[in-house]
This record gives structure tokens, sequence and C-alpha cells, in this order.
């Protein structure tokens, strides 16, 4: 009697059973359909384009670049508004993420980098 593999075993709703006890039906032929040109078009008219590729997919979304200047952000910081309240401004685009990349960007996203801008002007 040969040692089993983990391969051999599955684990089911009664437990781990052997592989080669189960009934199951044997591998049978793959049929492979295919769509006639008509449905074929009914089905793009239905549900758009074949996307073969995710990168074409992350082509079709539709960015907004954030609305907002240097300038514009260093005047809200000069009101006195926080980073977290002017996510709440609901300005088009701006999320987190692009503040802080567009904070990088600018030179302001150092701790104390927006307190030496406004001191400066």
């Amino acid at each position: 009697m040969s040692k089993m593999t983990a391969n051999e075993y599955t684990i089911g709703v009664t437990g781990i059973t052997n592989r080669h006890n189960l009934k199951s039906s044997p591998p049978g032929e793959v049929i492979t359909y295919y769509l006639s040109e008509e449905e074929r078009l009914q089905l793009i008219e239905k549900y758009g384009p074949i996307l073969r590729k995710k990168a074409q997919r992350t082509m079709l979304k539709k960015t907004v670049e954030p609305q907002i200047t240097r300038e514009q952000y260093l005047a809200y910081k000069r009101q006195g508004i926080r980073d977290d309240e002017l996510l709440k401004l609901r300005i088009p685009g701006l999320t987190c993420q692009k503040l802080v990349r567009l904070k990088t960007r600018w030179g302001l996203h150092e701790k104390n980098a927006v307190r030496k801008e406004l001191a400066g002007k």
C-alpha cells in the first residue's frame, strides 16, 4: 500500500475523504458553441464591445482632474480650513490621494511646509 499525497484527499461536509472513493461522472467530451454573426452583433449591441485586456477597461474610466490650484489651496489654508474639511467641500476630482499627490507636487507635503509658505507671504 503506497502513501497517499495531499492531492488525493478532499475536504467536504462529511470531513476528509479519499478522491478515489468519490463517485462522479467520467470526463466527457468538450462541446464548443459558436454564435452566428447576427447573435454576436445583438450581444454587442446589448452589452457593449468586447474588452480583451484590463488595460482597455481602465482606459474607459473617465478621470476628472482636481479643480484646485496651489494658490486656491493656500487661500483655503489661510482661512483655517483643514485638509479633511477641504475634501468635504466636494471639489470635483479631488480625493485624499490626489490631494496628497498635488501637495507633494507643489512642495507642500512636508509637515511644516504650508505654515512656512503662509508665513512667507
